[in-house]
């Protein structure tokens, strides 16, 4: 029985063939229909509660390339910060952004 069967759904996102599902607990798996494989990504290592929070799936598909990433935005209200998180698929590496963004993202 894969991670999927035994976890109920909230959010699905796409990308490069591949589908990014989120649960209430806000746990990512990212499933590959097509090979029939999931993989569970690490949670956030952030320690804080925020619950304003953002994910997305971006994929490079260029020949030579072919890597998936997961970028997870996370908006403190009390103190206006932003952190930003980053999975490399190929690598395994879960990585804190170290940037201030100079734009405004509607969730917040």
């Amino acid at each position: 029985m894969s991670k999927l069967d035994q976890t109920i759904i909230d959010q699905v996102f796409h990308s490069g063939g591949l589908l990014l599902c989120v649960d209430g607990n806000s746990n990512l798996v990212v499933w590959n229909p097509y090979l029939g494989k999931t993989r569970c990504i690490p949670p956030a290592r952030l320690r804080v509660v925020i619950s304003d929070y953002m994910t997305c799936l971006v994929s490079d598909t260029t020949k030579n390339n072919r890597n998936h990433k997961i970028l997870r935005f996370f908006y403190d209200k009390d103190h206006p910060i932003f952190y930003f998180e980053l999975f490399d698929f190929k690598t395994s590496s879960l990585r804190f952004l170290d940037i201030e963004p100079d734009f405004d993202l509607d969730f917040c």
